[in-house]
C-alpha cells in the first residue's frame, strides 16, 4: 500500500445521511494517498451500521460517551498515518477532488506553514459571511485562524502546539489551536479550493453552543491577551454576549456561559500564555476564515466506499 499523505478527520453526531455524504465526497478525491478516519459520538448505532455496510476502509473510532470534538479530533490525529490532517465536519462535504492534493502540495511547499484555511460555503447561515473572497487578498503573514470545517494542519506542527485544549469541549477550539500555532512560528495560509459546503445540520445543539462559546471567550481573553488587557476585554465581552439580541429568555444560559468562563480562568489558569503587545497587535490584524459570498450551492462529490488511485506524488505547489 502507497505510503498515507493525508489523513481526512471527521468526528460524527446522530447524522449518518449528512456524514454519508461527507464520506462520498471524502473517496472521491483523486491525486494524493489519504486514509479517513470516523469518529463517532451518536447517542445510537445509525453510524457504526453505516460504516460497517458501505465503508470498510474508514478507520472507525468510538469511545463510551461523547467525547466532544476536541477529544474526538486528537485522538484520531495520535493513529494518523498522514502528515497532513484535513478535519471536516459530518455536516460538510467537498466539491472539488483535487482538494486533498492542493492542501498536501500547499502544506509541503512551506515549512513554515503550520496550519491551512479552505475555501467554504454556508447556503443556509444568512449571517457570518465573509464581505468578499479571500484568494488574492491573505497577506504574506498568513491569516489568524481556520474554521475547522474546512481546515488542514501539518501533523508535526499540530503536536508541537499541542492538539486542541479539551478544557474547550466546542465552539472556538480551531481559532485557539492557531493562536498556539502562531506562537510557536508558523503561519496559517490559505488555499483556494472547489468550496467545502458547510451545510450546519439542523440537528445541531445550539443551545448548548452558545453557552460553550461564551465560556470559551472568556477563557480566550484569560490565556492569551497581555496582561493589562485581560480583565477590561473579559468585562467588555461578558456584557456585549450578555446584551447582544438579548431577551429574557436569553440571560440565564449566557449568565452560565459567562460564569463557566470565569471558573475556567481559574481552574485552568496555568495554560496561560499570553501574547506580548506586539504579537497581539500584529494577531488582530490579520484576515479571519469565514464563509465566502458564493451564492451556488455546489453538488456533493460522489465516491465509493473504497480508496482507488493512491500513486501520486507532488512535485509542485498548484
Amino acid at each position: 500500500m502507497a505510503e498515507i499523505d493525508v489523513s481526512v478527520i471527521i468526528v460524527a453526531c446522530n447524522r449518518p445521511p449528512e456524514l454519508e455524504r461527507a464520506l462520498r465526497s471524502s473517496f472521491a478525491q483523486t491525486g494524493v494517498s489519504f486514509e479517513v478516519f470516523v469518529f463517532d459520538n451518536s447517542t445510537d448505532g445509525r453510524v457504526a451500521a453505516l460504516i460497517s455496510e458501505k465503508y470498510p476502509d474508514v478507520i472507525y473510532m468510538k469511545a463510551p460517551s461523547n467525547t466532544g470534538p476536541c477529544v474526538a479530533r486528537n485522538r484520531c490525529a495520535e493513529h494518523a498515518a498522514g502528515e497532513v490532517l484535513v478535519f471536516l465536519d459530518d455536516d460538510a462535504f467537498f466539491t472539488d477532488n483535487t482538494t486533498l492534493k492542493k492542501v498536501s502540495c500547499a502544506i509541503r511547499a512551506a515549512e513554515d506553514i503550520g496550519g491551512l484555511a479552505m475555501t467554504f460555503v454556508e447556503p443556509f447561515n444568512p449571517r457570518n459571511k465573509l464581505d468578499s473572497p479571500l484568494a488574492g487578498r491573505v497577506p504574506p503573514e498568513g491569516m489568524k485562524s481556520f474554521v475547522a470545517c474546512a481546515a488542514a494542519v501539518r501533523k508535526s506542527a499540530f503536536c508541537e502546539a499541542g492538539s486542541f485544549r479539551t478544557a474547550l469541549l466546542i465552539d472556538g477550539e480551531e481559532r485557539d489551536l492557531c493562536v498556539r500555532l502562531l506562537l510557536k512560528g508558523y503561519r496559517i495560509g490559505y488555499v483556494a479550493v472547489g468550496p467545502i459546503v458547510h451545510s450546519k445540520s439542523p440537528i445541531r445543539d445550539t443551545g448548548s453552543r452558545g453557552v460553550h462559546a461564551i465560556a470559551n471567550q472568556i477563557l480566550f481573553d484569560y490565556w492569551y491577551l497581555p496582561g493589562p488587557l485581560v480583565l477590561p476585554s473579559i468585562l467588555r465581552h461578558a456584557w456585549k454576549l450578555l446584551v447582544y439580541r438579548f431577551s429574557w429568555e436569553s440571560i440565564p444560559p449566557r449568565l452560565e456561559g459567562i460564569a463557566r468562563g470565569i471558573a475556567g480562568c481559574l481552574r485552568f489558569r496555568d495554560l496561560r500564555m499570553p501574547m506580548t503587545f506586539t504579537q497581539w497587535r500584529s494577531y488582530i490584524n490579520l484576515p479571519p476564515h469565514g464563509a465566502e459570498p458564493i451564492p451556488m450551492y455546489p453538488a456533493a462529490l460522489e465516491g465509493h466506499g473504497s480508496i482507488a488511485d493512491m500513486s501520486y506524488v507532488c512535485t509542485s505547489n498548484p
